[in-house]
């Protein structure tokens, strides 16, 4: 136990797949980890800010919401075998969070969303920013975005791990190049690859 909360075999992943979404957070992790081991051992644990964080966020419910998100988005199987399935097909790339990434969710539960599928399909001048080590929203994925919004722009950040660029100290030529867009509203004349300020690994 961790400030009164048990990190069982599903929670364990989980902590490690939120810490891992920032490169900057590979301290904070291995210490959060260590924490989590000494409590098992039966030491005092030194919690870091961003365990407590962590733990705090799974005492609200913060999950509760993002699935009623993920929910609305496609209906998905309700049959039990097609996660098991998918669990077993991944386990060779995924050998630690093939079981928490393509786990039953209840959305397999839950009614189908009312609202059909939002088609983007448009030409609006929109960046779409996006490293290339995100390990929340695949760097394929927004190639995808960017290909069904054909009149958009897509800024790079190449050999970063972490979930959102758009951050202070990360990369001035993403900093750069969205605030010249939201100040003036100068739009790249083309893609554009960045590198990230400092390197974080």
């Amino acid at each position: 136990m961790v400030e009164g909360f048990g990190f069982d075999d599903h929670l364990l992943p989980n902590l490690l797949w939120t810490m891992l979404r920032d490169a900057r957070l590979n301290e904070a992790l291995a210490s959060s980890v260590r924490a989590v081991t000494d409590a098992a051992d039966g030491r005092t644990p030194q919690v870091p800010p961003q365990l407590h964080q962590q733990i705090e966020a799974e005492k609200q419910g913060e999950d509760s919401v993002m699935v009623q998100i993920w929910c609305a988005d496609a209906p998905m199987p309700a049959d039990p075998a097609w996660y098991w399935n998918a669990i077993q097909a991944a386990r060779p790339s995924q050998p630690i969070f093939a079981a928490l990434a393509n786990n039953i969710q209840p959305c397999a539960f839950w009614s189908p969303p009312l609202e059909p599928p939002t088609v983007v399909d448009n030409a609006v001048p929109a960046l779409i920013l996006q490293a290339t080590g995100d390990n929340r929203t695949p760097y394929p994925h927004a190639l995808a975005l960017h290909q069904q919004m054909s009149g958009s722009r897509l800024i790079t950040l190449t050999d970063t791990r972490i979930h959102m660029v758009l951050r202070p100290g990360l990369s001035t030529c993403i900093l750069d190049t969205t605030n010249r867009y939201f100040g003036d509203g100068t739009f790249p004349a083309e893609d554009r690859t960045c590198a990230p300020t400092t390197p974080l690994e």
